[in-house]
């Protein structure tokens, strides 16, 4: 098997702690390039870490060492790479961020391996997503909370009370005064009220403290501008 040499300047105590014995840490990047004959990089793109693989330490690879960067592409100079792939220092690179040159040494050199990104494709991530989607549709349907959307705002809030309306209404001035006044025309008390926008629509989740009837519905619905209204019950 592989001996696995590490290197993180930013290692908590814990992290730390939670290592394998068989991982040794290096204390510098350097030292870990001159001791590895495959270096893997799991980084976040950050300024800490842009062009982090860079003329400078690529002169301390050992001599044939294969690259691997299936975090983020800013983390590698490519254009350094290729020339460290040209005196053999590098004898490959392998990626899933591909760039014109990269495919143009792919296919030259055939010392370039080029992989689809599919990190939200894992199994994993798969699972997670249908999760979030479903948790996030059954939130929609049951408080009218909305996240996420490609175009409506993002709005939630808490249940004051089991009785709500959705009005989704054109952004323009005066619309919530006058859907809060037609509701007082009918003596109804609005416990809880938020608005949120974006771009030419807006979206009002409103609690009242009794159950809203047809009529108001209707009312509402009535009023131009106002493109959508939902009554929901939670104790139905």
């Amino acid at each position: 098997g592989m001996k696995l040499i590490g290197y993180d300047p930013y290692i908590s105590i814990d992290a730390a702690w939670r290592l394998p014995r068989e991982v040794d840490k290096a204390e510098t990047l350097e030292a870990l390039l001159q001791k590895s004959d495959y270096v893997s990089l799991h980084v976040p793109f950050v300024q800490e870490t842009e062009d982090m693989i860079n003329a400078k330490n690529i002169k301390f690879f050992r001599k044939g060492a294969k690259l691997i960067n299936l975090s983020r592409g800013g983390i590698v100079n490519n254009h350094d790479v290729i020339k460290g792939l040209e005196s053999g220092l590098i004898s490959r690179f392998v990626t899933d961020f591909p760039t014109p040159e990269l495919i143009k040494r792919s296919c030259d050199q055939h010392d370039v391996i080029l992989l689809p990104h599919l990190g939200a494709s894992t199994r994993e991530a798969e699972i997670n997503c249908a999760v979030m989607a479903a948790n996030q549709l059954s939130n929609f349907l049951l408080n009218g909370t909305i996240i996420n959307s490609v175009n409506f705002p993002n709005v939630s809030q808490e249940r004051s009370t089991p009785y709500r309306l959705i009005v989704i209404n054109k952004n323009i001035p005066g619309m919530i005064g006058q859907i809060a006044d037609l509701i007082a025309s009918l003596n109804l008390n609005i416990v809880d009220m938020t608005n949120k926008s974006r771009d030419n629509i807006a979206i009002n989740l409103i609690d009242l403290e009794v159950q809203a009837d047809l009529s108001l519905i209707d009312k509402i619905s009535s009023i131009e501008q106002v493109l959508k209204v939902r009554s929901l019950n939670a104790d139905a």
